[in-house]
């Protein structure tokens, strides 16, 4: 089925790759402030080359411990970095898998070099979710405990970003799209263009459904709202950690619950085509529901609330 096509998301190997020369001396100096003098002598740099991850990201290997080094988008709030720091501290505490934050060389969790900000966690080696057998039957118990945490989250810690959903939005949002389709190769280029084209009913379809639809979304509260396969890592079927914790957002949980639902099933369905899907996406929810210990979801709906 064409719909559980491989997409960026599909990989389940992170991509790193050693800076050539130059580029790696770009960041001698910064290093070298952020950890000590001569301090970039003893590492390695590695980059993402894939697009799905953030590639600002440098993994920085010395002689003890292997870090990641995370540069924020330069518009971002201090107080959201700070937040985010204090988001991933808290849940560490709370027993959450997560990538520890830590200090640099002036005992501050958030680094400004030349305007820029920037943070350092542990890396956490491992790979993404696949949808083995058994990460589909712990993956569920895992999102619930996690929201469950986040249902008796401390109000000073609650993000200052709510994401509304707005049906009227979305249809303003595809009709713009489609009154510019003569344009659609040149502003998405042709493959991406030439999906859309043979996607476009069921885009408006799944509007229609919206629009027919009167749903409960849920509590709105602090979740995860990202919680695709890349965010993640597992050594073989043990959960390493949950990341990309900059995707808290006050969110209604029940959105945030079946999109996840979704990716995670789809990408089982990419590694075991021979699953059946209606039952595999049953299956996830119906554990996933149970394990819930707070009355937080609204509609059981998954399929409309992943719209």
């Amino acid at each position: 089925m064409s719909a559980f096509l491989p997409d960026i998301f599909s990989s389940s190997t992170p991509k790193w790759s050693k800076l050539n020369a130059a580029k790696k001396q770009s960041y001698f100096d910064i290093l070298d402030t952020m950890f000590g003098p001569g301090y970039h002598q003893e590492v390695v740099i590695e980059a993402s080359g894939a697009i799905e991850i953030n590639s600002k990201n440098l993994k920085i290997k010395d002689q003890s411990s292997t870090y990641l080094l995370k540069k924020w988008k330069s518009n971002t709030p201090i107080e959201v970095i700070e937040n985010s720091i204090e988001t991933v501290k808290y849940l560490s505490n709370k027993g959450v898998q997560v990538a520890k934050p830590l200090f640099f060389n002036n005992k501050e969790f958030i680094f400004i070099y030349e305007n820029e900000k920037w943070t350092c966690s542990h890396f956490i080696e491992g790979n993404y979710y696949s949808g083995t057998k058994v990460q589909q039957a712990n993956i569920p118990i895992t999102i619930a405990h996690l929201c469950d945490q986040f249902t008796t989250f401390p109000k000073k810690l609650y993000p200052s970003v709510q994401l509304e959903y707005d049906i009227d939005n979305y249809e303003q949002t595809l009709s713009k799209i489609e009154n510019c389709k003569s344009e659609w190769d040149n502003v998405f280029g042709y493959s991406f263009s030439h999906l859309l084209k043979q996607s476009w009913g069921e885009i408006q379809s799944a509007l229609e459904h919206l629009k027919s639809k009167s749903i409960d979304t849920g509590m709105v509260m602090p979740m995860h709202c990202d919680l695709h396969p890349h965010n993640f890592l597992f050594e073989e079927d043990k959960l390493k950690a949950i990341i990309d914790y900059d995707s808290v957002k006050l969110v209604p949980v029940g959105i945030a619950l079946a999109f996840s639902t979704l990716k995670l099933c789809k990408q089982a369905m990419v590694y075991s085509e021979q699953q059946n899907p209606f039952e595999l996406g049953q299956n996830f929810k119906e554990k996933l529901i149970q394990n819930l210990r707070t009355d937080c979801l609204g509609s059981d709906d998954f399929y409309t609330l992943a719209l």
